[in-house]
């Protein structure tokens, strides 16, 4: 059968859109916006894409995987307006005493509320004299992986990258009695399962959306054109 030169042109036009719809999504340049839509939370026992890239405070770019801890990897959500965040500072650092760097578990916040800037972040933290590294995550590109909706949210992951527990911090916000992290960090740690994989949300501020990609409508696959009589 005869292709016609119109058939060509309209094949390599499908072509085109769809190779910039690709990078558009996962983007040459990992900070860029992006369709929020396109990114999966993964499940307890996935692993985590480590090479997610983010800013730090200090406007570094940050590889996810580069920073992980070599037992385990706490990541906390987090926000400057959530009152949650200045409450939950004790138990964290109690958990910290135990469980830091010497023992090869590695501690990040992850500011995901879209409308915090670097400056308001440091000031906070310097307020609540923070003690664990923060990335900025204004698009959500980490936080929705995790499963981070809202701030004051844990997701702790073993050695090798896989999430191993998501939940609060403690089991209430104002009379706690159980520290989630001291309970699952000596299993992780040790290499076993935690006796505790996930908990329902009960408190924490929910992040506002991000914007959302001004070509978010390059992002869905062209349909493909009609053929032409023969």
């Amino acid at each position: 059968m005869r292709v016609r030169r119109k058939d060509i042109v309209i094949a390599g036009v499908i072509v085109a859109l769809c190779a910039w719809a690709v990078i558009r999504q996962f983007g040459t340049d990992p900070l860029e916006p992006y369709e929020k839509a396109f990114v999966r939370t993964i499940e307890v026992g996935e692993a985590l894409n480590p090479d997610v890239t983010l800013l730090d405070t200090g406007g570094e770019r940050r590889r996810v995987g580069d920073g992980y801890g070599a037992k385990a990897t706490v990541f906390y959500s987090w926000s400057t307006t959530c009152p949650c965040i200045p409450v939950c500072e004790d138990a964290l650092r109690e958990a910290y005493v135990k469980f830091g760097p010497e023992q090869g578990v590695v501690w990040i916040g992850v500011a995901g509320e879209p409308t915090d800037t670097s400056s308001a972040v440091l000031d906070k933290m310097t307020f609540l004299r923070s003690f664990y590294e923060m990335l900025l995550d204004p698009y959500q590109r980490l936080c929705t992986r995790l499963g981070f909706d809202r701030a004051a949210v844990l997701a702790v992951l073993d050695g090798d990258g896989y999430l191993r527990f998501r939940g609060n911090v403690s089991d209430d916000l104002k009379d706690p009695q159980r520290n989630y992290l001291l309970e699952v960090l000596p299993a992780i740690v040790a290499g076993t399962k935690p006796p505790l994989e996930e908990t329902d949300l009960a408190y924490g501020c929910e992040f506002s959306d991000p914007q959302p990609c001004p070509d978010a409508e390059l992002l869905t696959p062209p349909q493909p054109a009609e053929p032409s009589a023969p």
